[in-house]
């Protein structure tokens, strides 16, 4: 998996398309990340209603940077490599 946590993505599907968010946790064996305040659900439990973080597939995200404003493809970092 390509993106890690720390990482600003750019949500590229779903109700938050067009969303910016940085990866507050990530899980590699199933390609899924949480990404902050996107994709929040809400929980319905007494007294009051919960928001939960749900996680998002990483296929709908793309890493961002300051050289690439609109997303760029996440690399390894090495050249010769994608």
């Amino acid at each position: 998996m390509r993106i890690h946590k720390g990482d600003q993505v750019i949500v590229r599907s779903g109700k938050d398309k067009g969303k910016k968010a940085e990866v507050v946790r990530a899980f590699p064996a199933t390609e899924r990340v949480i990404l902050e305040g996107v994709n929040v659900a809400k929980r319905h439990a007494k007294p009051t209603r919960a928001t939960q973080q749900a996680a998002s597939s990483t296929s709908s995200c793309r890493c961002t940077s300051p050289r690439s404003p609109c997303g760029a493809r996440a690399t390894t970092g090495r050249p010769g490599w994608a």
